[in-house]
């Protein structure tokens, strides 16, 4: 695995690994929130870059980008993944998130933060002690109770990074 923008692996089949199963859990979500849009089931959720999370991630890239659809996870791929999840941070309700939270909000998040020149290490979709430090750098950065939590007017104000 490589590193794109925002220091996300690019994963293609072959892969495996934590990433490889965040990718995949986002997949199946996708697969189960929009059916009848031609999105495919990328199978287990067992950390393998498969055929059937190429094809699962193939038919995303189709469905949310239009061709070419590669089934390389990178930089327009984790764009496409944010801009289309139904669940995603900040927006959402009930999208408040701290230490502990994992996924696609989280991955979002981090996007956010380093935007926002807070640096949460690398985007991973799992909320540890590096995002939450950027959290906290954040918060102290626009004058906020620095908790370390992305919820009330920490999500709010990163909302405004994110835009409509």
């Amino acid at each position: 695995m490589t590193a794109c923008s925002y220091n996300e692996p690019i994963l293609r089949q072959g892969d495996q690994g934590n990433a490889v199963r965040l990718l995949q859990t986002s997949l199946q979500q996708y697969f189960v929130d929009f059916p009848g849009i031609g999105l495919l089931s990328p199978g287990a959720i067992d950390g393998v870059f498969g055929p059937n999370t190429e094809a699962s991630l193939r038919a995303f890239q189709t469905a949310t980008a239009g061709p070419p659809a590669d089934g390389i996870t990178g930089p327009i791929t984790y764009s496409q993944l944010d801009t289309f999840d139904p669940h995603g941070f900040p927006f959402a309700p009930g999208s408040d998130l701290s230490q502990g939270a994992t996924g696609n909000p989280v991955r979002h998040l981090q996007r956010l933060l380093f935007e926002a020149a807070s640096d949460p290490g690398s985007i991973d979709g799992i909320y540890g002690p590096n995002t939450a430090a950027a959290v906290r750098d954040f918060q102290q950065k626009e004058g906020l109770p620095q908790n370390g939590n992305a919820t009330g007017q920490t999500r709010v104000l990163l909302g405004f990074i994110a835009g409509p």
